[in-house]
């Protein structure tokens, strides 16, 4: 075998890789594609010191990582491999490398970015980009820990709108979207004072997702985990 599993995690190497994905995915290798890490060696090393016993791990970047699948080199290895941004599976699909299966884990929040589920944000390139991996026949999932089970993209992800693409004010954004999809009876999950405030003048119910990054007292409603979002709305 040779390539079992991509992953989308922005702390690459770290415990629940180590100690759960590896065997989950009955890895061989460990490999971190990036171009900016590849070139870091007190990162690297780092990252070497939590390997497996029995596991080799490469940390490489995106050229090194297509001629070494292209001539074969990992074809008697099950290679775990793990990127940060979506951008990096494409240019190694467009390089000949065949990807069974795209796992989104940890994507970090930031600007323009939108968190869809817990651990994972995203901005509207990102979307585009997992979209295009499903074109290309890629499954892409939400999968944070082995134990949970698989979700489809969609099921998180069915329209996307940012300041960026809208230069309009967060409210109208949302009243965009809604007239869009056609859609009536909302409410927008937030974290911040900015989504509360934005959600007060678009006339849209919040509620106020507590393990995010902000702190939104005047918040009527408020939930812990994703997970009780169907209760509190009475699903």
């Amino acid at each position: 075998m040779t390539l079992v599993l991509a992953r989308i995690d922005q702390r690459l190497i770290h415990g629940i890789v180590v100690t759960q994905w590896a065997g989950e995915t009955k890895a061989k290798r460990l490999m971190v594609v990036d171009d900016v890490i590849s070139k870091d060696e007190a990162q690297k090393a780092a990252m070497r010191m939590s390997k497996p016993a029995g596991t080799g791990m490469s940390i490489i970047d995106t050229q090194t990582a297509i001629t070494n699948f292209n001539t074969g080199k990992y074809d008697s290895h099950n290679v775990f491999l793990i990127v940060k941004e979506p951008e990096t599976l494409i240019k190694l699909v467009d390089g000949g490398v065949k990807i069974p299966k795209v796992n989104i884990g940890i994507m970090f929040d930031g600007p323009d970015k939108t968190t869809v589920k817990k651990m994972v944000s995203v901005n509207q390139k990102e979307i585009n980009d997992f979209k295009e991996l499903q074109k290309r026949g890629v499954p892409v999932t939400f999968r944070f820990v082995p134990s949970d089970p698989d979700e489809p993209f969609e099921k998180y992800i069915k329209d996307f709108l940012c300041f960026g693409q809208t230069q309009v004010p967060k409210n109208e954004s949302i009243r965009l979207l809604m007239e869009r999809n056609h859609l009536q009876d909302v409410v927008y999950v937030g974290d911040t004072s900015g989504d509360f405030d934005a959600c007060q003048k678009a006339d849209v119910p919040f509620i106020y997702a507590s393990y995010g990054f902000g702190d939104i007292p005047d918040s009527p409603r408020q939930i812990g985990a994703i997970g009780e979002l169907p209760a509190l709305l009475g699903l």
